[in-house]
């Protein structure tokens, strides 16, 4: 607690100069306004009566001495309550001197610039109360003086202070509501804060754990999903080159039935031997439009590119290119009509007419007539 100035002729506890204590000798100051209220109550508190000399007798009048006297900011409507101490003078009674006039009109200005200095900081007009205590006569204050101070260093006018409401304190009510409230309510702010902290690492630990089962669970999935599809896709491989078989015996034994009326142009082909089979060849492409050629071998340009594919792959392409230029045997058409998938032989089955169906037939049957006898003759 802040102790007031003292002058160095007044030390605490310091005997007095003499004639210290006559009232002639002191000198005090003109104080006015609040100041003066202040210093008459101080100098209320120190009254020391004279001791009676007679045996068995009591003082005629009790003494008043504080301990302590501190200044405080006021709250409430009765001033009971009370801010910590702001400054404060004490003595002891029985051994400190009573202060001087003099001293009492210090304190005086010196608790009210302190009042005054303090309302300032806080820019408004503010209640304040000087508290006398002493532990003879109990732990609380005995005595009291409350007053209000101005910001800015200035007193209040007879004007002003009439112009106050009766409840000169109820601003300061609803300011410690309003601060109380608002405590509160970030006391609850800050407890919703850490249960949903609580709350939300909880949630995302659950989530992770989620995620990663999920995870999981997919990869396995995918992983069985996979080895089935390679068991049907095997399967399916083998069931289609099953079909693949049938079928291809099957077309090729409708494909014999139906040529069996063209046997004399298989064996006008197979008496010319190779060159009936290319010159037959040959005669079958030319024989065919523009239009079927392109759609059944595809159309290529000068550099031997395809620029439109047909019925027939390049390799097809290439192949029958290669009997003609007798790059490759005539015998080889025989193998080229065999490897025409299902899809290649419906598709010449729409392009080409009977006549033209029949005319191939009738050179594979020639070509593989004449595989066959050159493969005796080797054996």
């Amino acid at each position: 607690m802040a102790e007031p100035p003292k002058k160095k002729s007044d030390p605490e506890g310091a005997p007095q100069p003499a004639g210290a204590d006559k009232p002639a000798r002191q000198i005090v100051p003109d104080l006015r306004g609040e100041a003066r209220e202040i210093f008459d109550w101080l100098e209320s508190l120190f009254n020391i009566s004279a001791r009676d000399t007679a045996p068995g007798k009591v003082k005629t009048e009790p003494d008043s001495f504080p301990e302590r006297i501190s200044l405080h900011a006021v709250y409430g409507r009765t001033g009971e309550n009370y801010a910590p101490a702001i400054c404060g003078e004490s003595w002891k009674p029985g051994v400190s001197d009573p202060p001087s006039r003099e001293r009492l009109a210090e304190l005086a200005n010196y608790f009210y610039g302190r009042a005054q200095k303090d309302a300032s900081t806080l820019r408004k007009m503010q209640r304040y109360g000087l508290y006398a205590f002493s532990n003879i006569k109990g732990p609380r204050h005995y005595d009291r003086h409350l007053f209000l101070a101005m910001p800015g260093g200035r007193e209040m006018t007879e004007e002003e202070a009439r112009a106050l409401p009766a409840a000169d304190d109820e601003d300061t009510h609803r300011d410690r509501f309003l601060g109380q409230m608002m405590a509160h309510q970030r006391w609850q702010h800050e407890q919703f804060t850490e249960a949903m902290s609580g709350v939300m690492k909880l949630q995302q630990s659950i989530i992770a754990q989620q995620q990663n089962t999920i995870t999981q669970m997919e990869a396995d999935r995918r992983a069985d999903r996979l080895a089935a599809e390679e068991a049907l896709s095997k399967k399916q491989e083998r069931e289609l080159a099953a079909e693949w078989a049938k079928a291809k015996i099957t077309m090729l034994g409708d494909m014999w039935g139906s040529l069996k009326g063209y046997l004399p142009a298989a064996a006008t082909y197979l008496t010319k031997g190779k060159v009936g089979i290319v010159e037959g060849l040959k005669e079958f492409l030319g024989g065919l439009t523009e239009d079927t050629r392109i759609a059944l071998l595809g159309d290529w340009d000068q550099n031997d590119n395809c620029t439109k594919p047909g019925v027939l792959d390049e390799t097809q392409v290439k192949m029958l290119s290669g009997i003609i230029a007798g790059d490759i045997p005539p015998t080889e058409i025989s193998e080229f009509i065999i490897g025409l998938r299902p899809d290649q032989l419906a598709a010449a089955n729409n392009i080409l007419t009977p006549q033209q169906i029949q005319q191939l037939g009738a050179l594979v049957k020639a070509a593989g007539d004449v595989k066959a006898s050159n493969q005796a003759k080797a054996s």
